[in-house]
């Protein structure tokens, strides 16, 4: 599916490329299971119960979380962060869905707002945990633009 970048997410990059605005340092790849179309006023609804956690991501590319690297793949930037495996212990609450993903600003522990939200992603194929071990393994990109400058 396509990647949605929210208003406020673009809103930020803005005020950093062109304000000198202070740069996002920590973020957070959360999943969620709700809803089943974006809109940059969606409120995403993030997954619980089944041993979920948020997942710590780098702005920094330092080992202490998932780090990412710039890429030119056909010619288009883009960032892609390491494979995240999020790791259950069973059936989410009311075993929900998860239909995609979204990167956040904030850390791991931190409850999200709509104005946190930097980009979210539907999955092609949504997941459901059921089972103590199963995995959802996620590689997140951002990209910018549709090809090398001329």
């Amino acid at each position: 599916m396509a990647l949605r970048l929210f208003d406020y997410g673009g809103e930020d990059i803005l005020k950093v490329y062109f304000e000198g605005a202070s740069r996002q340092t920590t973020f957070s790849l959360l999943l969620f299971t709700s809803p089943t179309t974006l809109a940059d006023t969606t409120v995403l609804v993030e997954a619980a119960g089944g041993g979920y956690t948020r997942k710590a991501i780098a702005a920094d590319g330092s080992a202490s979380a998932v780090s990412w690297t710039a890429a030119y793949p056909g010619g288009i930037p883009i960032i892609q962060w390491g494979e995240v495996d999020f790791v259950f212990t069973g059936p989410l609450t009311s075993s929900a869905t998860i239909y995609g993903y979204a990167l956040i600003k904030g850390t791991a522990g931190t409850p999200h707002t709509l104005n946190d939200v930097i980009f979210a992603e539907l999955l092609n194929n949504p997941f459901k945990p059921m089972n103590n071990g199963d995995k959802l393994t996620i590689q997140a990109n951002f990209k910018l633009g549709n090809g090398t400058p001329t």
